[in-house]
């Protein structure tokens, strides 16, 4: 997949792509990623995108 390939489907800038492959400008990726590891959840979680995990669902019931 090319970088304009990529970013039109991310909704990205093609200058953030080429950045990210090279290592720029990574910061705040690198820092929720550290949250994840941390919180010991999954991304998709962490934001509610797709469906909820089994795992998260039981966390839920679990925390309330």
């Amino acid at each position: 997949m090319s970088q304009d390939d990529l970013a039109k489907l991310s909704g990205l800038t093609k200058t953030t792509i080429q950045n990210w492959e090279n290592g720029r400008n990574l910061g705040a990726v690198l820092r929720v990623l550290k949250v994840c590891q941390e919180l010991n959840v999954d991304i998709r979680d962490l934001f509610e995108l797709g469906e909820e995990t089994e795992e998260a669902k039981e966390k839920s019931v679990v925390a309330s």
